[in-house]
């Protein structure tokens, strides 16, 4: 039997961007496998409340998430950006397995901010109602000021190998 793990984003909120030129719009892009959100026009903190599903195998790697002014008539401007090491988030669905938990809240792990992160405080993935939850604050990257804030949730989804009834 092998898994195949879903993992959902819910783009919250930014704050803090600065004016890049007339036309405020923001834009936000995760890459790798890419999904972008609506565009919020005329907005220094805007609110998405949106959610994006990405659907990641054994080899994981990093959630890239960039945020840009939309410009109409020339190329976006790039605000900044953040990253999330999904990893973190695997080993906790193992541990909650290996914990046999079923019920409840429970924390799994702390994520503590350093030079190679971008988490603006220490953040706990949480096992909470047959979720794997991570509610997190990351400052953005090669920008002066902006926070992007996120809840990702891991899904497990086991498939049989064999699919095939006896006879």
């Amino acid at each position: 039997m092998f898994h195949i793990e879903e993992v959902l984003v819910f783009e919250e909120m930014v704050f803090d961007l600065l004016v890049l030129d007339e036309h405020r719009g923001t834009q936000k892009d995760a890459t790798a496998m890419t999904a972008k959100t609506k565009v919020i026009n005329s907005c220094l903190n805007p609110v998405w409340n949106e959610e994006l599903t990405f659907h990641v195998k054994e080899h994981l790697g990093v959630l890239r998430m960039e945020v840009f002014d939309r410009d109409t008539f020339k190329f976006d401007d790039k605000m900044g950006h953040a990253f999330l090491d999904l990893q973190p988030l695997a080993s906790s669905s193992k541990l909650k397995q290996a914990l046999q938990l079923t019920t409840g809240e429970t924390r799994l792990r702390r994520l503590t901010p350093d030079r190679d992160n971008c988490l603006l405080a220490d953040s706990f993935i949480t096992y909470t109602n047959g979720e794997i939850v991570l509610e997190v604050g990351l400052r953005l990257c090669d920008v002066e000021s902006g926070e992007l804030y996120v809840t990702v949730k891991w899904i497990d989804h086991p498939i049989a190998s064999d699919c095939r009834k006896e006879r």
